[in-house]
């Protein structure tokens, strides 16, 4: 048996997905892999064939220069699909995996009859979630878009509209959060609420256990947020202005070389983040997904600090549910970062 996986590039989209890939690989089936080259070595871990989208440089970007990621991936679609659809032919997958942030996966099913699975790694959202989403963001339609949308019907018989870039939802969808964080959505039977993808190995070597009986807060922004913006360094130093001179607390930074530090604050270029979330009375994060779910797991009260994209509805979700709160960017100060974290840990007693 075979299956052919299609991703992006983003680690939040590809980790949640690597322990199915893992097992469908040691039950027997052949996976090949599609994402961008620098995750080459992420998904080789599970013994399944990185491919990229036909050659190394790709971006979705490339089909719709300079605009909102929304705006580029059914134009990508429109692009991808010669290729995608001769090595179908080639390969003869029996099934076909896809991220609900790579339609041309939707697509391909829809040309090719294959079964597909869609795999949400953000919340399965409503239509009118979707639309209320661009509106905030200012995203409509532009040329490119509508006549990528016109020759996808025309040549191909494939019908997506834009909402379709926020999750291209098919007949079979895993979902990678539970029900109950995840907001309504329509046509709720056709999605399985797996949750968080947990069963990974994680490095303790060089990690200090934390203390037993002190306060521990964890904060970590995710794979790329520090790379894309350096500033949100200022964010663990406010941190630490807040708890430095309270030995009742630690912290457990994944900071990278935060300098000079005080002695009840560690920092770390990678946390075994799991490991420390079982030892956390609160967590700091993005609110990245994968953030959310795990401090969901091990019932953490957490802060989001949204950045970009799907992080502020996000952190809307979370307050929602009454599982945390979160700051604005502006609002990340030492008095106020206090604040939160004594306020949750007491009503956590």
């Amino acid at each position: 048996m075979k299956a052919i996986v299609y991703n992006i590039f983003g680690v939040g989209h590809i980790n949640p997905t690597l322990p199915l890939v893992k097992n469908l690989v040691e039950v027997g089936v052949d996976i090949i892999y599609h994402s961008s080259p620098e995750r080459r070595e992420l998904v080789e871990t599970t013994g399944a064939i990185f491919r990229n989208y036909g050659y190394d440089s790709y971006k979705a970007a490339d089909f719709n220069p300079g605009t909102n990621f929304v705006l580029q991936t059914i134009p990508a679609t429109l692009g991808l699909l010669p290729y995608l659809l001769k090595e179908i032919e080639t390969e003869k997958p029996d099934f076909l995996i896809y991220d609900s942030m790579a339609p041309w996966g939707k697509a391909l099913a829809q040309i090719t009859g294959l079964t597909a699975f869609c795999t949400v790694s953000t919340f399965a959202l409503s239509l009118e979630r979707k639309r209320k989403m661009m509106k905030t963001f200012g995203v409509e339609a532009d040329e490119t878009n509508l006549s990528a949308m016109k020759e996808l019907r025309d040549r191909y018989g494939v019908k997506l509209q834009l909402e379709e870039a926020l999750g291209a939802y098919g007949d079979q969808n895993i979902v990678f959060t539970s029900r109950e964080f995840n907001p309504p959505v329509e046509d709720e039977h056709t999605f399985y609420f797996q949750g968080p993808s947990l069963d990974r190995e994680e490095d303790l070597s060089g990690f200090v256990y934390p203390t037993r009986g002190k306060k521990v807060i964890t904060m970590s922004l995710g794979t790329l947020l520090r790379e894309e913006d350096p500033t949100v360094n200022e964010w663990y130093y406010e941190l630490i202005k807040a708890f430095a001179d309270h030995p009742e607390y630690e912290l457990i930074l994944a900071g990278g070389d935060l300098g000079s530090l005080p002695s009840n604050v560690r920092s770390y270029e990678k946390i075994p983040q799991l490991f420390a979330l079982k030892h956390s009375h609160v967590f700091i994060n993005h609110g990245g997904m994968n953030s959310l779910n795990e401090g969901l797991h091990f019932n953490v009260p957490m802060i989001a600090i949204p950045h970009s994209k799907d992080q502020f509805i996000n952190a809307e979700r979370l307050v929602e549910t009454g599982r945390g709160l979160s700051l604005k960017k502006n609002q990340v100060k030492a008095h106020i970062l206090r604040s939160c974290v004594e306020r949750l840990i007491s009503e956590a007693r």
